[in-house]
């Protein structure tokens, strides 16, 4: 990883401010909790109820590594679900059914995507008694959250930084795989391949004769771009066009005030210049028409 980061910037080895910083640097982890993190970050990133969590391979009771995890600032527990929208989301068909029973909805027969939006029309209800705190959706949440149980989720912080070092060794791969639910699978695979001797790839010499990024908020750009590139995809895949094309618009507001950017554009050879990353915005441009 140290050469994947000089063939990117040598500034990445030595800089205060380096692209890859440790969140934890003096937390050691059991192997456990390792094994149950990397199973958790092949997965798509949401709030998993721990009841669904089996991993035999890993472990009959899990509890203590993900308290493990929890502690060392690598997994969210339901405590910090406070979103309404995705308590909701977490829960199953009969659950949602019950709590639309309990909060009388017209029909808590109906289908899962209905009564997630009658929920949300109720939630923005104010109480009689005026203050947030024992508002409609309030009590929505409260509720909700009893009924699914615990439930974790990846750290976004330490999650983004693990993408991060995986994308600098995938640079050109296609970033659907890991917002579909396995991400980061293949080259996670391979690693382990490697380590294990079972794979082994040529040795040769690296000449470094350019920079692919400039500086930190050049690679940073660069996986912004892919990770919104991924969201549009997902979305027209959903057929969700008002969500793919809110991405869109963004992206191109983003491409707008970066296309004159200096550090989006190095020298290839004589009189030869390429915007590395620009492809990806223009991307956006082609799929918006």
């Amino acid at each position: 990883s140290a050469l994947m980061l000089q063939v990117c910037n040598p500034s990445f080895e030595s800089s205060s401010h380096s692209v890859l910083p440790t969140p934890h640097p003096h937390i050691e982890t059991s192997d456990g909790g390792q094994k149950l993190y990397v199973r958790l970050f092949q997965r798509k990133l949401s709030w998993i109820k721990t009841s669904k969590l089996k991993y035999a391979e890993i472990g009959d009771d899990l509890s203590p590594y993900i308290k493990e995890l929890t502690g060392a600032g690598f997994l969210e527990s339901e405590s910090d679900l406070q979103d309404l929208a995705e308590v909701l989301d977490l829960l199953s068909a009969p659950e949602l059914k019950t709590l639309a029973q309990t909060f009388h909805l017209a029909n808590p027969n109906a289908s899962k995507q209905q009564l997630l939006e009658d929920f949300r029309k109720l939630a923005k209800q104010r109480s009689i008694f005026g203050s947030k705190e024992s508002g409609v959706g309030s009590v929505i949440l409260k509720r909700a959250k009893d009924l699914a149980g615990k439930s974790v989720r990846l750290c976004r912080g330490p999650r983004d930084i693990f993408s991060r070092v995986l994308l600098l060794f995938t640079l050109t791969d296609p970033m659907e795989e890991e917002e579909a639910g396995s991400g980061g699978q293949r080259a996670l695979s391979t690693l382990l391949l490697v380590n294990l001797g079972r794979t082994a790839f040529p040795t040769y010499t690296v000449k470094i004769k350019h920079l692919i990024f400039q500086d930190r908020d050049d690679f940073l750009r660069y996986a912004t771009a892919m990770h919104t590139s991924s969201d549009i995809s997902v979305a027209m895949a959903n057929r969700d066009w008002e969500e793919a094309h809110r991405l869109y618009r963004a992206a191109k507001d983003a491409w707008w005030k970066l296309e004159a950017h200096p550090s989006l554009r190095y020298e290839l050879g004589e009189g030869e210049d390429r915007a590395f990353a620009s492809h990806l915005w223009d991307n956006f441009e082609k799929r918006g028409s």
